[in-house]
């Protein structure tokens, strides 16, 4: 008697613990999940360098005479998203002919009609667009829009002599000051933080907001 009355104790006991442990369940569900995508913009140029509206001879020009002058013409155009800050370096030299042995052949007898306007010439060399170009303007003004060789500098010396300029450009995402990294210059001071030279124009963060 005293062994089935325990086990009825025992029962009970299970019973109620069994209860109470369904009176702890909670009402609960799981969500599925959500992916978040950021894409990244994109910053592209192509650089342009023409001889009027014909691309610039891939052989150069020859025959050239002290007086002439040539509508060479170099500007640059985004292809990318992002707005961007544009700069063009310039580098014009001669090169005398084989076996010259006079002076050295001066790059100033040329001169460059550089539209200073719209770029700055930085302490750097480069040619800064003042501009900054975004999706809705996305080309700059010419740089250059003409060469003229001096007819009173360029004395004999300069026959068969050859001028060449160097074109290099480059471009970087206009916000966060990106340049200061990029491009490895101090820049200076616009109104509420860096630009890359004098007269250039500043980003702000609601110049460009996030797409959707």
């Amino acid at each position: 008697m005293k062994n089935k009355l325990r086990l009825i104790f025992l029962t009970s006991i299970f019973a109620a613990v069994a209860l109470s442990g369904a009176a702890l369940a909670w009402l609960s569900y799981t969500a599925d999940p959500v992916m978040n995508v950021f894409r990244a913009g994109t910053v592209d140029i192509t650089l342009y360098d023409k001889l009027g509206e014909a691309e610039f001879p891939s052989d150069g020009i020859g025959n050239v005479n002290p007086g002439d002058f040539y509508d060479k013409e170099v500007y640059v155009v985004s292809n990318g998203s992002k707005e961007t800050y544009v700069r063009v370096k310039l580098t014009p030299s001669w090169t005398p002919p084989r076996g010259y042995e006079g002076d050295e052949l001066d790059p100033d007898v040329v001169s460059l009609n550089i539209d200073t306007a719209n770029w700055v010439l930085g302490e750097d060399g480069w040619y800064y667009y003042k501009h900054i170009l975004t999706a809705q303007n996305t080309n700059t003004t010419k740089l250059l829009d003409g060469i003229t060789f001096s007819g009173p500098l360029m004395d004999n010396k300069y026959q068969e002599a050859t001028f060449s300029i160097d074109v290099e450009a480059q471009a970087v995402q206009a916000s966060h000051y990106a340049f200061l990294t990029e491009w490895a210059i101090y820049g200076v001071d616009g109104v509420n933080g860096k630009i890359p030279a004098a007269g250039v124009q500043e980003w702000a963060p609601v110049n460009e907001e996030p797409t959707t």
